[in-house]
């Protein structure tokens, strides 16, 4: 409870009275956190006594060491199984090669006998040039950016004697879906045969532009050895593949590449799943950490669905990767992705990596035929089930802590939420009233006896310093505004003298005086710059009849309104004002001649055409800066030509030479 107001108030004059803001925080701790906490200590070590007794955390380390020799043993002889599978296709790389070197190295100048018939070719509207029939063996196509000579032509006949390499290669081996060989030049000989292939292809398909071939060049392979893709988008039709390549070099020339490609599919169900395999949930990982391929059930357990078929909307015209969405850092458990990581980046043989359903062991494995490693989840639930009944008694302990400290807290919150009102009221009231009390800073003075400080020897302090800073920022304030006001009038005062200075007081348009320095300012920019200059010098016709018929005021009233239609018309950049009596002069910057002609006859028309009750018309002389003039010249010739608008019956603009 807050202590009676009459007892605020005498301890606000009597300091022996007040208590620091620090002990009171202090005692408002005790009283309010530490006997609590030592409850909670109390509570969650005998928490910790029952895990002590009950638990089995020796045996479950033990079974589970065992479970990692086993599961490590496993995948060893799983990847072995399959670098045996890979090493096969490679052999069937090498051979492909060397027989390709064999038939490159023959001489161009004759022609090979063929076993199949005689090949088709056919160059399209495009310029591809491919084999045009099916003879049982491979399709040809060469890229229409190629010139087909004799070199070329000899190739795509003669490599015919190696379509029964091909075909063997591809029907007996259920894994190899393609065999292919692309070459320097941008052919591309394929098995099976694709009819028409440019359909596929496109018209112009340049080999060094994909993966199946640059990784085997000089650049990426200077070893020339056997090298694996990773998993890519096929652009022959095939889905997505992996592709084992070689080089196929003609002494130092780079002829070629050949290639055998492995479907996805074909991939997962001939290497990934396997009855000697221990676990279903296996999948292999490029240098990039990209998935190569999984199984079913390790699909499944990453939310990510395996590709192999692929619909072609539009012709492969570069190597297409797997998306992001199959890294590690990019799957759609977090979690799993960052363990994983952790796993593979310690270089790890086997871990336990918790999952939204289960826990599995992990193990990685090399594959040493390529760069891929072989990943392996191995589940933990039906062997560590004891490890589980064990949990089930963990959790009831911990449902009963859980009882008891709710309990607990149905008694502690209660005490804090009283505690908490009254030493929030203590402190924050007579800040809270501070802080309104800002909104009045400047209007008036502020008293010691407005806030009362709680008892608290800091916040009386505080409200002592704030009422002294507003008395004293009142004084400032006051002289400040005074000394503002003062310097405003001077200011406007010197304005309102300057623009008398150099105004027309009957047209408010500047006077003489102003356009003699600006014409002046003007001419030394012009001749800095090179910019054009050019000045219209403006007299109204017979205003002395004006006057005369009409009464000065009439003519006071038509020199205002002839000012107020020019000022109107002329741009923001020129200059206009009153040389006087009834002439004007308007100044034009970068303005040529022609172009102040245009201008001034718009300025008489306008004139002309308000005429109203009595005609008012201009005369106007137009005068360009020359080169080293002086502008009181190029004025003296405006004054000329006007002289001369005049004299040729008013209402005219003449141009000076």
């Amino acid at each position: 409870m807050l202590p009676p107001k009459s007892s605020q108030s005498s301890t606000l004059n009597n300091p022996a009275k007040l208590i620091s803001l620090d002990t009171s925080i202090r005692q408002m701790i005790i009283n309010v956190s530490v006997y609590p906490l030592v409850l909670g200590l109390l509570l969650f070590t005998s928490l910790a006594i029952l895990l002590s007794v009950y638990a089995t955390p020796v045996a479950e380390r033990a079974l589970l060491n065992g479970l990692k020799a086993s599961v490590v043993g496993l995948s060893q002889k799983a990847a072995a199984l399959i670098d045996s599978q890979l090493r096969e296709v490679s052999h069937l790389v090498v051979l492909f090669r060397a027989s390709h070197e064999h038939y490159l190295s023959l001489s161009r100048h004759t022609d090979l006998p063929l076993r199949a018939p005689e090949p088709q070719f056919s160059t399209n509207a495009d310029g591809v040039f491919f084999k045009s029939a099916d003879n049982g063996g491979a399709g040809m196509y060469y890229s229409g950016d190629t010139e087909i000579g004799a070199e070329q032509r000899w190739k795509a006949r003669n490599l015919e004697g190696l379509d029964t390499l091909y075909k063997s290669i591809v029907q007996t081996n259920p894994t190899v879906a393609q065999a292919y060989f692309n070459s320097w030049d941008n052919m591309n000989r394929i098995y099976p045969y694709i009819a028409n292939p440019a359909l596929r292809f496109g018209p112009v398909m340049h080999m060094q532009d994909f993966n199946f071939y640059y990784l085997a060049d000089q650049q990426h392979n200077p070893e020339r050895r056997v090298v694996w893709t990773s998993a890519y988008l096929d652009p022959a039709g095939m889905g997505w593949v992996v592709s084992a390549l070689s080089p196929v070099y003609r002494n130092d020339f780079l002829e070629g590449v050949v290639g055998l490609d492995i479907g996805l599919a074909a991939l997962v169900d001939n290497l990934l799943v396997d009855e000697h395999i221990g676990s279903k949930k296996v999948f292999l990982l490029d240098g990039q950490r990209r998935i190569v391929a999984m199984s079913n059930d390790m699909s499944e357990l990453l939310g990510l669905p395996e590709l192999s078929g692929h619909a072609y909307s539009e012709k492969v015209s570069s190597t297409q990767y797997k998306p992001d969405s199959y890294r590690l850092d990019s799957l759609q458990d977090q979690q799993l992705a960052k363990r994983l990581a952790q796993f593979l980046q310690n270089n790890e043989q086997v871990a336990r990596i918790a999952g939204q359903q289960h826990d599995h062991l992990v193990t990685q494995v090399k594959i040493p035929s390529t760069d891929w490693q072989f990943i392996m989840f191995y589940e933990l639930s039906d062997v560590l089930q004891s490890q589980q009944d064990m949990l089930s008694l963990v959790k009831k302990l911990v449902w009963g802590l859980v009882l008891i400290v709710a309990m607990a807290l149905l008694i502690y919150i209660p005490y804090v939420q009283r505690r908490r009102a009254w030493y929030a009221k203590t402190l924050a009231e007579p800040i809270n009233k501070l802080a309104s009390l800002t909104s009045e800073i400047g209007q008036r003075p502020l008293s010691v006896d407005e806030i009362q400080a709680g008892g608290i020897r800091e916040l009386q302090t505080l409200v002592g310093n704030f009422a002294h800073m507003s008395a004293e920022l009142n004084q400032r304030t006051d002289k400040l505004v005074k000394a503002v006001t003062a310097k405003r009038l001077i200011e406007e005062k010197a304005k309102l003298y300057q623009r008398l200075a150099n105004t027309d007081q009957l047209t408010s348009l500047y006077n003489r005086k102003f356009l003699d320095t600006v014409l002046r300012q003007e001419g030394v920019r012009a001749g800095r710059y090179g910019d054009a200059l050019s000045v219209l010098l403006m007299d109204v016709d017979r205003f002395k009849q004006i006057n005369d018929n009409y009464g000065h005021l009439a003519g006071d009233a038509v020199l205002k309104r002839v000012a107020r239609t020019l000022k109107n018309s002329v741009r923001a950049s020129d200059v206009l004002g009153r040389w006087g009596g009834e002439e004007f002069l308007l100044i034009c910057p970068k303005t040529s001649l022609s172009e102040a002609a245009i201008l001034a006859d718009k300025l008489r028309a306008l004139i002309e055409e308000q005429s109203m009750e009595m005609p008012v018309t201009l005369s106007v002389g137009v005068a360009q800066l020359q080169e080293s003039e002086k502008t009181e010249h190029t004025l003296g010739r405006a004054d000329k030509a006007l002289y001369q608008a005049k004299a040729s019956g008013r209402n005219k603009v003449c141009v000076a030479d």
